[in-house]
C-alpha cells in the first residue's frame, strides 16, 4: 500500500508597525507629541549632564527644541535606521501604528508519504511493515513585515524565520495468535525527526552596519526601540536531529471471566541540537532621555533618542553550546478487566515507569550547586558556584525508580436503568525535557551600559556610547568547567535541584447514569485530581526581607565594586555595583536560579451533569454542565525573599454549560 497525502496553504499575516518618522531619524522630535497630534512636544534630555539633587533624584539638560545636534547622532545607529520602513500613514499619534503590512502572506507546504507490507505468515502469525516520510515547509512564520522588507531589498532586517520539519520513520509489527484466547503483539520502530528554523537575518554581516565585534554567527542583529516596532530576530537558528528506538511486546489473554493484558515498553531517545544564535540583540529603553532616570514621565524622553544617541540600555551576545543528549525509558504494566458479576466490571491494572536523567554525550552541563567552596576573584574571597557532569557522575539529579501506578476502575448496574461508576489510579508525568543547564559551554555577553549599571549615566568608551563599541572587551568565550564555581562569574547561573523526583497525579472519579422513561439520560459525576512533587523555581541569591525593609530605595544607590576590571564582558566589571548587588549572599552572581524543586502541589474538583433527551425523527436535546475549581501551589509571590515552600495560590473557578 502507498499513500500520498499533501497540503498547501497561505495565510495573510498582516502586520501592524510602528516606524519613526522622517524627523525622527534625523533626531528632531519637535513633532513628537506627549498626546495625540498636536499639543506639547516631548522634551529629550541630554544624559550627559545628569547630576543628583538629592537621595535618588536627579536633573538633566534638555535639548533645544527637543531636537539632538548632528554632530552627537550615532553613525551606526544612523545606519541601522535606513533598514527600517518608511511609515504610510501620516498624522498619527505616537506609538501608534503607522505601517499596516498585508497581506504579508505566511505560505506553508506539507507532503506526507507511507509505504505499507502485511505478509501473513501462517494462520498463527501476522506481519506488517511500515515506512513514513513527512516534510513541511514553512516561510515567514510571525509575520513580522515580512514583504515589506523584501519590497526594500532588505530581507535580512525582517522579524521573520522559515521553518521545516522532517520525519522518517519505520515499524515492524508481528501478531501472534498462541491460542485462540492468547495473542502476543511485538513491535519495534524508529523515527527520525529533523528541525530547522533559518531567521531571515542569518547570513548578514553586522560589520555591514559599522560593527566590529566578532560574534559566534553572523546575522542582522535584534534592535530593540522602545516604543516601535523591532527589526532583526533575537531567536536561535536552529538544526535539530533527534533519533527514537523503540521495542514493545505485550500480550492478550482471556481467562475465563478475566481479560488480562501486560507487557512493556523500552525506548532510546537520543538529540542532537544545533543552535545558531543571533549575533547581538541591542536595547534602546526613554531612560537615558528622560529629565530624571528613576521617575516615570510621558512627558519626556524618547527610545529612538537614546538609540540615536548611541546609548543603549543593554547589549547582549551568546555563544552557545551544541548538546548531544540521551535519555532511556522503561515501562512494564499489567490490566485486568474482571467481569466480577453479571452486573459488576472491575477494572485493575498496575504499572511502572522509569525515565532515566538526561545525559550529554560530552558531559556539557550543570548537575548543582556547590553553596560551601571558596575562591578568589583579584583579593576578595567569594564562595559557591555550580557543580559539571563529568564521566563519573552524569546525572543532573537522582533516578527515580518508585514510579508504581495502581489504578482501579468499577461499573455497577444497581437496577436495570441505575448504573454506578468509579475510580481512582496514579499516574507519573513524564519528566522528558527537563534539560540541565549548560553554563561554562553556552556562555553570554551582556556588558553593562550605564555606570554601576545603575541605568542613570550611560557608559563611554573613547567619548562615545556603547552603541558603536557594544563588547569593548570582546565577546566572552565558553571556559567549558575548567574555571570551576567561578563559572558565569559576573552573570547568572541556573541549575537543577538534584533531589528532583517526577510528578505525579491522582486522578479519582464517581458518579451515576440513570435512565428515565420517554429515552432520557441523565449523568452526574464527581470528577478530581490531586497532584504532587510539581516542579518549583526560585531565585537563591536574593537579599532578604530585612535587607529590603532596613535599605529600601538606597538598594539601588551604588558602592565600590570588588570586582572591577576582572570580569569583563559582564555587567559587573565597572568601577561600581549597585548595593543590592553587593549585599546577596552570592555577589560575584546577577542570579541563582535553582528549578524542578519538586514540591508543588495542585487540586481540581468538578461536578460534572449531562442530560440527553431522544426525540422521533432523528432530534436529540442535549445539556451538559461543568463547575469547577482547581488552585495550585508552585510560585513564589517575592521571589528570592520567600521561603522555600511559601507559595501563593493561583487557581480556577469555572461554570460552563452547554446545550446542543
Amino acid at each position: 500500500m502507498y499513500s500520498w497525502e499533501a497540503i498547501r496553504s497561505s495565510i495573510p499575516r498582516v502586520s501592524n508597525m510602528t516606524m519613526p518618522t522622517d524627523l525622527e531619524r534625523k533626531g528632531d522630535f519637535s513633532q513628537t507629541f506627549v498626546s495625540g497630534t498636536s499639543g506639547a512636544a516631548i522634551q529629550i534630555y541630554d544624559p550627559l549632564t545628569t547630576v543628583q539633587t538629592s537621595p535618588g533624584k536627579y536633573a538633566r539638560t534638555a535639548f533645544t527644541r527637543s531636537v539632538i545636534p548632528p554632530n552627537r547622532i550615532n553613525p551606526i545607529a544612523a545606519k541601522i535606521l535606513t533598514y527600517y520602513p518608511k511609515p504610510a500613514i501620516t498624522g498619527v499619534a505616537r506609538g501608534v501604528t503607522n505601517l499596516v503590512v498585508s497581506p504579508n502572506a505566511t505560505t506553508d507546504a506539507y507532503d506526507v508519504h507511507t509505504i505499507r507490507v502485511d505478509q501473513v505468515i501462517n494462520n498463527s502469525n501476522k506481519f506488517f511493515a511500515s515506512f513514513m516520510r513527512s516534510n513541511r515547509h514553512e516561510d515567514g512564520g510571525l509575520g513580522g513585515g515580512r514583504s515589506a522588507f523584501i519590497a526594500m531589498g532588505i530581507p535580512e532586517a525582517a522579524p521573520t524565520y522559515r521553518h521545516w520539519r522532517t520525519n522518517h520513520g519505520s515499524t515492524l509489527n508481528l501478531t501472534t495468535t498462541i491460542s485462540p484466547t492468547f495473542v502476543n503483539t511485538a513491535r519495534v520502530s524508529w523515527n527520525l525527526h529533523e528541525l530547522a528554523i533559518v531567521t531571515y537575518a542569518m547570513g548578514f554581516d553586522p560589520a555591514k552596519l559599522g560593527f566590529s565585534f566578532k560574534p559566534q554567527n553572523v546575522t542582522f542583529p535584534r534592535i530593540d526601540i522602545g516604543g516601535f516596532t523591532s527589526i532583526g530576530n533575537s531567536r536561535d537558528s536552529q538544526n535539530n536531529f533527534s533519533h527514537t528506538w523503540a521495542f514493545g511486546d505485550t500480550m492478550n489473554k482471556v481467562m475465563g471471566s478475566h481479560s488480562l493484558k501486560w507487557g512493556g515498553e523500552f525506548r532510546l531517545m537520543l538529540n542532537n541540537l544545533g543552535p545558531a544564535p543571533a549575533s547581538a540583540t541591542i536595547g534602546s529603553s526613554v531612560n537615558f532621555t528622560r529629565a530624571d532616570p528613576l521617575v516615570t514621565s510621558s512627558a519626556s524622553g524618547d527610545g529612538l533618542a537614546s538609540f540615536l544617541l548611541g546609548y543603549p540600555s543593554s547589549v547582549s551576545s551568546n555563544v552557545v553550546n551544541q548538546p548531544a543528549r540521551g535519555e532511556r525509558y522503561y515501562s512494564v504494566f499489567i490490566q485486568d478487566d474482571w467481569h466480577f458479576t453479571r452486573k459488576m466490571t472491575l477494572n485493575l491494572g498496575l504499572r511502572w515507569d522509569y525515565e532515566s536523567p538526561m545525559t550529554d554525550r560530552y558531559n556539557r552541563m550543570i548537575i548543582g550547586f556547590d553553596s560551601t567552596s571558596t575562591a578568589t576573584i583579584g583579593t576578595t574571597t567569594v564562595k559557591g558556584g555550580v557543580i559539571f557532569a563529568d564521566s563519573e557522575h552524569r546525572f543532573a539529579f537522582k533516578r527515580d525508580l518508585n514510579n508504581i501506578q495502581p489504578r482501579i476502575g468499577i461499573a455497577y448496574q444497581i437496577k436495570s436503568r441505575l448504573v454506578l461508576r468509579g475510580g481512582w489510579g496514579i499516574s507519573y508525568v513524564p519528566g522528558s525535557g527537563d534539560a540541565p543547564p549548560t553554563d561554562g559551554f553556552t556562555m553570554s555577553t551582556s556588558p553593562s551600559t550605564s555606570e554601576g549599571n545603575a541605568g542613570i549615566i550611560p557608559l563611554l568608551f573613547g567619548g562615545v556610547g556603547m552603541l558603536s563599541n557594544p563588547f569593548p572587551t570582546g565577546i566572552n568565550q565558553p571556559n567549558g568547567s575548567k574555571l570551576g564555581i567561578l563559572t558565569n562569574a559576573g552573570s547568572s547561573i541556573s541549575y537543577y535541584w538534584p533531589d528532583r523526583s517526577i510528578p505525579y497525579v491522582h486522578s479519582f472519579s464517581g458518579g451515576f447514569q440513570y435512565e428515565f422513561p420517554f429515552r432520557t439520560v441523565i449523568d452526574i459525576s464527581y470528577i478530581g485530581s490531586r497532584m504532587r512533587q510539581l516542579p518549583t523555581s526560585k531565585q537563591m541569591n536574593s537579599v532578604t526581607y530585612a535587607q529590603y525593609m532596613a535599605n529600601g530605595s538606597k538598594l539601588t544607590g551604588t558602592v565600590t565594586n570588588p570586582f572591577a576590571g576582572l570580569l569583563p564582558g559582564t555587567s559587573l566589571n565597572g568601577a561600581t555595583m549597585t548595593l543590592q548587588q553587593s549585599l546577596l549572599p552570592y555577589p560575584q552572581f546577577t542570579g541563582i536560579t535553582e528549578n524542578g524543586r519538586t514540591i508543588g502541589t495542585s487540586r481540581y474538583d468538578s461536578l460534572q451533569v449531562r442530560a440527553e433527551k431522544r426525540f422521533s425523527a432523528g432530534f436529540t436535546f442535549l445539556f451538559t454542565g461543568t463547575w469547577a475549581k482547581g488552585s495550585t501551589f508552585n510560585s513564589c509571590l517575592n521571589g528570592g525573599m520567600d521561603d522555600i515552600g511559601q507559595f501563593i495560590s493561583s487557581g480556577l473557578l469555572q461554570s460552563e454549560w452547554v446545550i446542543l
